[in-house]
């Protein structure tokens, strides 16, 4: 699909001369190109689930790699393992294991492949889901986890294979979380939510190994930028070698200094692309739903959180606050409640936001590069 929409973009520009024509394709390329990729999905959605080799051939790249390059200078890699992402996939072992059909992965398949409409039909029409297909959706996720788990064991075993699992360090971890439709998932499904920073989007595993470890389940809070600076402080480097390296945002720092960050921030700032589109739907369905919902898509989000709470603002829309002990899927919002806890969550959000947007500060931990670029447009720059 997207080497024919290039061929007839390169077409177009060379052989088309009339703006009005030009003008056409650009506005409308964008739903050929949805309709077409929606069209092959439904047609070949099996074929995309059942057949899904990517993450296997890496393994095999991998081993083919460190024969070559086993004994050579220390080395870094990264695997996208795209198991547990939507539509699930996984083997035939796997399915065998869990008794799933593909009846089963119809279900996913039917909301998934159906471009974003079924999505935003559940996630802002709250359009709940039957138990029956809840409970579907969770036994395909859940095989989806363990066949991560069973590449994981083959990562492993090359290590062993190759006689260096005793000098690697392994970090698992995920880039989001997955909403599963359920009640204390706020009835929300998937992680493209547009209104979601909630507990089941954010909790995500880590995992640290070497063989030297011992075993420890750490129940503090950590944030997962902190580990760019957990990977810089495992190769030994110091701070004055790589100024942007802290060591005291090192993961493994923190655990072996029983330290933590005393508050975690996090941001969605909304794509102007994916919002015209969300206000169209909402526009289709303006009066089904409801208007907290309508806010939480337009706003952008900001939350912060500590061990006992966690608050979410909507810009100067809508505030939540919950007690992450008592409450951990945030089902109760204190934010009428608690005012004094509120208050010391809103001046810390305001304090984040005002560095966030200080170009001075952002100089301090940029490359050369970047500070030159800032200098050159800090006059007309604008950060949100």
């Amino acid at each position: 699909v997207t080497r024919m929409l290039k061929k007839i973009d390169f077409f177009l520009n060379k052989k088309v001369k009339s703006l009005k024509i030009l003008s056409l394709w650009k506005l409308n390329r964008r739903k050929i190109m949805d309709l077409l990729y929606s069209f092959i999905r439904k047609l070949f959605w099996k074929n995309l689930i059942f057949n899904f080799k990517t993450t296997l051939t890496q393994l095999r790249d991998f081993s083919s790699w460190l024969k070559i390059n086993k004994s050579k200078t220390p080395f870094y890699l990264f695997f996208n393992i795209m198991a547990t992402h939507d539509p699930y996939f996984s083997i035939p072992e796997v399915r065998k294991y869990f008794n799933l059909s593909k009846m089963d992965f119809r279900v996913v398949k039917n909301i998934v492949f159906n471009s974003r409409k079924k999505l935003d039909s559940i996630n802002l029409n709250s359009k709940h889901l039957s138990e029956e297909e809840i409970k579907t959706i969770e036994k395909v996720y859940n095989s989806s986890v363990f066949y991560s788990d069973l590449i994981l064991k083959r990562i492993l075993s090359i290590l062993r294979t190759f006689g260096i699992e005793k000098n690697s360090y392994l970090i698992i971890t995920s880039d989001h979380g997955e909403h599963l439709c359920n009640h204390l998932d706020h009835y929300l499904w998937g992680h493209f939510t547009n209104i979601s920073v909630y507990r089941s989007l954010l909790k995500v595993p880590l995992l640290i190994y070497n063989r030297n470890f011992k075993q420890r389940k750490i129940e503090k809070q950590v944030e997962l930028k902190d580990i760019f600076h957990t990977i810089l402080h495992i190769t030994g480097v110091s701070e004055r070698e790589v100024n942007c390296f802290k060591l005291n945002k090192s993961i493994l720092n923190q655990i072996n200094t029983d330290s933590e960050p005393e508050f975690i921030f996090g941001e969605y700032i909304k794509d102007e692309r994916v919002l015209i589109n969300k206000v169209n739907f909402l526009n289709r369905f303006r009066n089904k739903i409801k208007r907290n919902l309508i806010l939480k898509v337009l706003n952008n989000i900001y939350f912060l959180r500590n061990n006992n709470y966690k608050y979410i603002k909507y810009n100067d829309a809508i505030e939540e606050l919950y007690d992450i002990i008592s409450d951990p899927h945030e089902q109760i919002n204190l934010v009428h409640k608690n005012l004094e806890i509120l208050e010391i969550f809103r001046n810390k959000v305001a304090e984040f936001i005002a560095n966030i947007n200080n170009p001075n500060i952002l100089k301090k931990i940029m490359t050369e590069i970047e500070m030159n670029f800032i200098d050159k447009w800090s006059r007309n720059l604008t950060l949100e």
